[in-house]
């Protein structure tokens, strides 16, 4: 089934839940979430950060304005995470990964080889260590205006 959960100037903490489709949000303050199963995830949140952790999910979308992103042990179909601050990513492993900021660094660690993957790095005042590739079965975009970029992979 369905499950949404939203709040203003509350945090909200979701654990061990398992829906055909997740939706929260909310605004001044922090979204947790902890072993998360579902088809689509979708988490917003305005000046508050984001922590999700354990995730399984067909699409996930996580979007944060003036705060944090972080994702640890996700394994997705799709990955979104924009925000106007850091975007961080540990052990993630997607077949198409899309990770955007304006004002904040992009870093972490991304499950498998980089040869896997066809990447799209850009920045405007910062530094990448990621070169732009063709030919991975995989897609990774990182695009940053204010900050840099440090991706790398858990295999050679």
């Amino acid at each position: 089934g369905e499950m949404e959960a939203y709040s203003s100037n509350g945090s909200i903490a979701l654990e061990q839940v398992a829906a055909d489709n997740l939706h929260t949000g909310t605004s001044n303050s922090e979204i947790i979430g902890m072993a998360l199963i579902s088809g689509e995830i979708s988490v917003s949140n305005s000046n508050g950060p984001i922590s999700l952790t354990d995730i399984k999910a067909d699409v996930l979308t996580a979007s944060t304005s003036n705060s944090t992103n972080q994702l640890q042990n996700a394994v997705l179909s799709r990955s979104l995470a924009n925000s106007n601050g850091s975007v961080e990513i540990l052990q993630a492993e997607a077949p198409a990964i899309d990770l955007s900021t304006s004002n904040g660094e992009i870093s972490g660690v991304i499950q498998g080889s980089q040869r896997d993957y066809s990447i799209e790095a850009s920045t405007s005042n910062g530094s990448s260590n990621l070169m732009n590739t063709v030919g991975g079965e995989k897609t990774l975009k990182a695009s940053n205006s204010n900050g840099g970029i440090n991706v790398t992979f858990s295999q050679p």
